[in-house]
């Protein structure tokens, strides 16, 4: 498998540069005779593209866990073919790194967030939908504020985005493992929607036309819900069409996590196609509800109360107890599965989510 590796001269190492004072780029290029685009570096991490167009603007973020290297790779490589030339620019795009003090630890192999002490946002995954930080506490903090700016002013220049913001796990099954009796051993990969004003059509009906060349399935959220997710910030502030591309295992860029088949689909959005050529069926699930880490003790465990390893995403487990956490034990209901189980994340955190199957006509099955 291709391990991510970046270069000094790639843009997530000039963005981490750029915190302790470099030089952001900024240039001007002619695309197709329809005049220019300009693209600027509007503070350490974050790419602006202006160009004259029709088209929605499009939000493409990665690095939000700095050890999340799908997302980094792909600005990296969309930035690099930009500033040369070799992409064709037909809308409004913004670009940006997430947390880049947690990209450039353990000698840029990164790690998911710094500052664990400080709980839940340190997570800078959690840090978003909660209006600005006056005090930040840490870097998570500190990095949502100029997040959320940078947002604002292009939302306010260019209209409402559309939000793709990339991102890994290491809790990852294949194909084969969740549907079984297919031979396909990539990785599962999906998107979690935000569908606005709960219309789960439009939300899922987008996938299918768009990046169901990239999603084995797709994860659907709970609207109801506070989300402070950057992908949920977007949907619940500015009415995005907006989700969270979860692709493969953490640190790995080749065919199997899917990562290259996406740089090449936000590749050819950039330049302007909208709707797949070719669409396919994809299974689709129902957030229910979190189980949120609520003291040092959180493990989880068997049906006979044992401490276990965490369960892979997606595949089927039988009801009763999951989790303990202190004096209290989670259960799941029959049917019900989880994704991102993660015993070692700050207390206050997210340690799972459990969802379900959802059975609709509204897209094909796979």
């Amino acid at each position: 498998m291709k391990v991510w590796n970046a270069t000094e001269k790639s843009a997530s190492r000039q963005a981490i540069a750029a915190l302790e004072g470099g030089i952001g780029i900024s240039t001007v290029m002619q695309v197709d005779g329809d005049g220019g685009f300009r693209m600027s570096q509007n503070g350490p991490g974050i790419f602006e593209i202006t160009c004259e167009s029709t088209l929605p603007p499009l939000v493409l973020t990665g690095g939000i866990h700095g050890d999340e290297k799908a997302g980094i790779s792909i600005l990296d490589s969309l930035i690099d073919d930009i500033v040369s030339g070799n992409q064709r620019v037909k809308r409004s795009v913004l670009l940006m790194f997430g947390n880049l003090r947690a990209m450039q630890t353990n000698g840029f192999k990164g790690c998911r967030c710094i500052e664990d002490e400080v709980g839940e946002t340190s997570n800078l995954n959690r840090c978003f939908g909660r209006g600005y930080f006056e005090t930040p506490r840490c870097y998570g903090e500190h990095r949502a504020n100029e997040m959320m700016r940078a947002v604002e002013d292009f939302a306010d220049t260019h209209g409402c985005p559309e939000v793709i913001d990339i991102h890994q796990s290491f809790a990852v099954p294949t194909l084969r493992d969740v549907r079984g009796g297919v031979a396909d051993r990539s990785d599962y990969t999906y998107a979690m929607l935000y569908p606005v004003e709960d219309d789960l059509a439009s939300a899922l009906g987008w996938i299918h036309e768009q990046y169901s060349d990239i999603v084995a399935g797709a994860v659907v959220n709970d609207m109801q819900l506070r989300h402070h997710t950057f992908a949920g910030y977007m949907a619940s502030t500015f009415g995005s069409r907006a989700a969270t591309f979860e692709q493969g295992n953490i640190g790995y860029v080749d065919h199997s996590t899917f990562t290259p088949q996406l740089e090449d689909n936000l590749s050819r959005k950039i330049a302007g196609e909208t709707k797949l050529d070719k669409m396919e069926g994809f299974d689709v699930w129902r957030y229910l509800r979190q189980i949120r880490k609520e003291t040092k003790d959180f493990t989880f465990i068997d049906d006979e109360g044992n401490r276990t390893n965490a369960p892979l995403d997606f595949l089927p487990l039988p009801a009763g107890r999951i989790a303990r956490d202190g004096h209290r034990e989670h259960e799941l209901r029959m049917g019900e599965r989880l994704l991102f189980a993660n015993s070692t994340v700050p207390i206050g955190d997210r340690a799972a989510a459990v969802i379900e199957r959802l059975h609709t006509d509204l897209v094909p099955a796979p």
